[in-house]
């Protein structure tokens, strides 16, 4: 990022306050948050004082006083810098990858960060240039385009696991080395329509998205009565889904991706398929 964006938070707070104020989706995202939030670079710390969703001041530390807990975060410049880019490295495109991943660190109330994160997401992406100029809404309508049809097809795929018939939607795009993509616990293939739909990569591979039981088009299964039972993701059940949809198309060997917690069984069944991943 240019220097822009570390002076509008270090010396404009009333230009930042403005942004944020106006912004209708940091005002939605923190609409129950009142906290301080402590934006700390090197030595020098600026206080966001938010009060149910509305920012009532931004200074030095000295300067802003207001109710809740306060939060801070720590970084040197350069990881600010990096951070704030237009278009961030790896691990920089988000605050809390670069906590885990880079020179940030966070004190104070973090389970009142956690629950407020898409507000500081967006404090974030106002920081940036493209949020600083104020293009945060939606793009000037264009000429118009005739319909087109995605690359994308869906089917559903019956698929039998510990005795239960599961009717499962799955989306599938490209060619070449198939890649089964795994969405997140209560989400739904839908993560990866960005990836179905890049002709660089369904250049190369095929990409296979399917919805877990419960999730999405994959409704719970007809013949059980499901109702009356807990619902349990298990590892177990994770690991008999996937070679089941793999079996399905009739695929051997895969690329295995997946996010959340479906990043997590990427160990996970590489110890119990290691046959069926490449």
């Amino acid at each position: 990022m240019s220097a822009t964006g570390l002076e509008l938070l270090e010396v404009n707070g009333p230009r930042l306050r403005e942004l944020l104020n106006a912004d209708y989706q940091f005002r939605r995202a923190a609409r129950s948050w009142t906290c301080r939030l402590a934006l700390c670079v090197d030595d020098a710390t600026t206080v966001v004082s938010i009060v149910d969703g509305h920012v009532e001041a931004i200074g030095r530390s000295a300067q802003v006083h207001g109710p809740g807990p306060e939060i801070s975060i720590h970084a040197p410049r350069v990881e600010w810098e990096r951070l704030l880019e237009p278009e961030p490295r790896p691990f920089y495109h988000d605050v809390m990858a670069a906590i885990v991943h880079h020179g940030f660190r966070i004190e104070g109330d973090l389970a009142d960060l956690v629950a407020h994160l898409v507000a500081l997401r967006r404090v974030q992406d106002l920081l940036r240039p493209q949020g600083i100029t104020g293009h945060t809404g939606p793009r000037p309508a264009g000429p118009a385009l005739r319909p087109r049809r995605a690359t994308i097809s869906g089917q559903y795929l019956y698929l039998s696991i510990d005795g239960v018939e599961y009717r499962v939607y799955v989306e599938e795009a490209g060619s070449g080395i198939p890649v089964l993509l795994q969405h997140t616990a209560v989400a739904d293939g839908r993560q990866y329509r960005h990836l179905l739909e890049d002709p660089e990569l369904t250049s190369r591979f095929r990409f296979i998205v399917p919805d877990l039981p419960y999730h999405g088009k994959s409704l719970p299964p007809s013949g059980l009565d499901w109702w009356n039972r807990d619902y349990r993701l298990t590892k177990a059940f994770l690991i008999a889904f996937v070679d089941a949809v793999l079996d399905g198309f009739d695929i051997p060997r895969a690329v295995y991706l997946g996010c959340s917690i479906g990043g997590h069984l990427a160990a996970d069944l590489a110890l119990a398929l290691p046959h069926r991943f490449a």
